[in-house]
């Protein structure tokens, strides 16, 4: 056989890259000192070329810090979008606010529950729930809508953020140590006064959890300052076409109008000079009402009062209505259909406890695109695998993790066995703001210029500092959103009419404390 020439065909191609594949061992060593963050996504998709269709506008970006309130910031996100072309894409509602009142009340729906479960063993898993998941920082629509019914609202101003209202896990650890201990107390005082304790007992029992009480809010003011019972409030004046005009007129000429005016105030005048030496006419009228006309350029502002008001004044204010929104679930591990009650799950001792219609994701998805395309936003909780930080995107497509540990993707779980089973959770929540139309896909566009289908694209405003929005996929989104809350009017009349029926026959599934949904 004699030496001759080769080209490069395929099949030889092949043969080469398959030899010239970098040892696993340096992918591991790599992977050692950097983790797989850096390498797990796929660089094909662009975060440029992802966008939706329909977008609805939003205000500034908000930051949760570290803490687990994403659940206030979503809802108080949506809520500002009913103001904002009143109020200006800065303004924000307080979340500190509402989490004082919401960490107040739910220490005394603690202490309650400890109180009502004195036949229990404290071995007993209900009670044991009931330590490890009633008192905690995350929530759900129910416990929003309790609290800020019940001590209303107020400017992010009037109570600002803390240096620990965004770092919670600190005064949490506080208040959780204290509250099991004094919960402690109170069950096993009334466990050993049997089933029916005398006056004096019962009377001990009210004065501890007073006591109790009063220390949690002493925390509370101490690490999160304390609450207003009345601010003044003056609406910003937001006039975004004049503020566009102000932008053109600076751009075009860096002098202000007004100061040009003044040149030649006697254009503007009744009486002009009649010789270079006359008198001119006096350039602002002494009717202060027709000084805007008598100089050009010069703005007055209308008066605006300042108004002393009540947190649940400034609700009233908000034009949001609690009674027309409805909360779906998708959780295939409970019967379609059915109205689910987790009857612990609550902040509000006397409040609404955490509820939900279970229905399927077609209900879902065509509720949130009808009320997005009507111009309102919808809040959805979901669990946050397969976030990339970077790119703004929810997909499991884009996640390779799997590929690069070479995972067998036969051995999975289905979207509710994840849930019982501890692999996923309902762990965050943010608000829908965009879609496309359905089916109509969209796409990232490569390096290459290859064209990768995601399909149809949803796009939420997210309240972390560093992403306020993300896009997720259709596919992700069946597979990881567990809940919304939209407006009523948005819902399959059938599906509306079946909740209807079920919340006022109390027709439901309690569901156990220890249940994935409770988990907040």
């Amino acid at each position: 056989k004699t030496l001759g020439r080769m080209s490069i065909s395929a099949e030889r191609l092949a043969r080469i890259q398959e030899r010239a594949t970098i040892s696993s061992d340096f992918l591991a060593r790599s992977i050692a000192k950097n983790g797989i963050t850096p390498i797990k996504d796929d660089p094909n998709m662009i975060k440029e070329y992802l966008s939706t269709k329909y977008t609805i506008d939003t205000g500034n970006g908000t930051n949760q810090a570290s803490s687990g309130r994403c659940w206030i910031y979503s809802a108080l996100n949506w809520m500002r979008t009913m103001r904002l072309k009143d109020y200006g894409k800065t303004f924000e509602y307080s979340q500190n606010y509402v989490a004082f009142w919401d960490k107040f009340e739910r220490a005394n729906h603690f202490l309650e529950m400890m109180c009502e479960l004195k036949g229990k063993d404290v071995n007993d898993q209900e009670l044991q729930n009931v330590l490890a998941r009633i008192f905690t920082d995350g929530g759900e629509w129910e416990l929003f809508e309790n609290v800020v019914k019940k001590y209303g609202l107020v400017p992010k101003y009037a109570m600002p953020e803390t240096g620990f209202s965004g770092a919670s896990a600190g005064y949490m650890d506080i208040l959780k140590k204290r509250l099991k201990e004094g919960g402690g107390v109170l069950h096993k005082l009334l466990r050993e006064a049997g089933d029916s304790p005398n006056a004096e007992v019962l009377e001990h029992v009210e004065s501890i959890k007073d006591q109790l009480l009063s220390e949690v809010y002493r925390v509370l003011v101490a690490y999160l300052g304390a609450p207003p019972t009345d601010f003044l409030w003056k609406a910003p004046k937001v006039d975004a076409k004049k503020d566009e005009k102000k932008d053109e007129k600076k751009e075009a000429s860096p002098v202000p109008a007004v100061e040009e005016k003044k040149e030649h105030e006697w254009q503007e005048t009744e009486e002009k000079p009649s010789a270079p030496d006359a008198p001119a006419a006096s350039p602002v009228p002494a009717d202060a009402s027709k000084k805007e006309e008598a100089v050009k350029g010069l703005v007055i502002e209308e008066y605006r009062p300042f108004q002393r008001l009540t947190p649940l004044q400034f609700l009233e204010q908000s034009l949001f209505s609690f009674g027309e929104k409805v909360h779906l679930s998708h959780l295939p591990y409970q019967p379609e259909g059915r109205l689910l009650v987790a009857e612990r799950v609550t902040n509000l001792y006397e409040g609404k406890r955490l509820q939900a219609f279970n229905t399927n994701m077609s209900i879902i998805k065509n509720a949130v695109r009808d009320s997005i395309l009507a111009g309102q936003p919808v809040e959805i909780a979901c669990e946050m695998r397969h976030a990339d930080r970077t790119k703004f995107l929810l997909s499991e497509q884009n996640d390779k993790t799997a590929e690069i540990f070479g995972f067998d993707r036969r051995i999975v779980l289905g979207k509710g066995e994840e849930l019982l089973y501890g692999v996923t959770s309902v762990a965050h929540g943010m608000v829908l703001i965009g879609c496309d139309d359905d089916p109509v896909a969209a796409t990232a566009e490569g390096d290459a210029g290859l064209m990768l289908p995601l399909g149809p694209l949803w796009k939420v405003e997210n309240s972390w500092k560093d992403v306020q929005y993300l896009y997720m996929t259709d596919s992700w989104f069946d597979a990881h959103c567990y809940d919304i809350v939209v407006d009523r009017k948005y819902v399959h009349e059938a599906v509306l009419a079946s909740y209807d029926t079920a919340v006022r026959e109390a027709d439901h599934i309690v569901l156990p404390t220890g249940d994935p949904f409770c988990k907040i």
